[in-house]
């Protein structure tokens, strides 16, 4: 139990309390499985201080995202992305016509949001359910995600980000359909978790 304690006094340090006592049951549970240390479905008790740090952080990140894009922040684009980073909307190139709907690198990619976002301002990207799988300095997440407010339409994204000396980012970004009637390819979504290859 001591581990949970020093991770309280961590979450209290981000203004996070509200979210240390969780853990407690968390810790237990996790000791009387066995939970191994890192990767998906480890034990809180296998959580130190800075895998936590990185956990919430990514989260932060995918927030930002949302209000980044939804309200047109495009000089925050690089607290988003990384210089070299793909966004990739093939999936809904039906639907885009004429829009880009691919884009590489953060000018490629404002251009794309620019393009995209303006006729449907107003929209918002909800996002929750997060699954990190971290490793090192690199992390695969696959999110679920809903668009409200305007056209109405459900998914899951698939990031790939890294650290930088900035934080956390995001270096690869597409979207995948999950519904009843148009489900994504689940060995595709487990697939995505697993321990990315060196990129090329």
């Amino acid at each position: 139990m001591g581990g949970f304690f020093r991770r309280r006094r961590f979450l209290s340090g981000l203004g996070l309390g509200v979210l240390a006592a969780p853990f407690a049951a968390q810790d237990v549970s996790a000791s009387r499985a066995g939970g191994h240390p890192g990767g998906i479905g480890s034990g809180a008790a296998s959580l130190e201080s800075g895998e936590l740090r990185d956990r919430f952080e990514i989260r932060e990140l995918l927030e930002r995202y949302s209000h980044t894009v939804d309200f047109m922040d495009w000089e925050r684009l690089d607290t988003v992305f990384t210089d070299d980073a793909t966004v990739d909307y093939s999936a809904l190139e039906d639907s885009f016509g004429d829009w880009p709907h691919f884009a590489r690198g953060l000018q490629e990619i404002r251009r794309l949001y620019e393009i995209v976002i303006p006729p449907n301002y107003g929209t918002l990207h909800h996002m929750s359910n997060h699954l990190i799988a971290l490793y090192g300095d690199e992390a695969r997440v696959r999110t679920y995600m809903h668009v409200g407010g305007g056209s109405a339409f459900a998914g899951v994204y698939l990031c790939g980000v890294v650290r930088t000396a900035s934080g956390w980012r995001i270096r690869d970004y597409s979207w995948a359909a999950h519904t009843r009637e148009n489900p994504a390819d689940a060995e595709r979504m487990r697939a995505w978790m697993r321990k990315p290859a060196e990129r090329v």
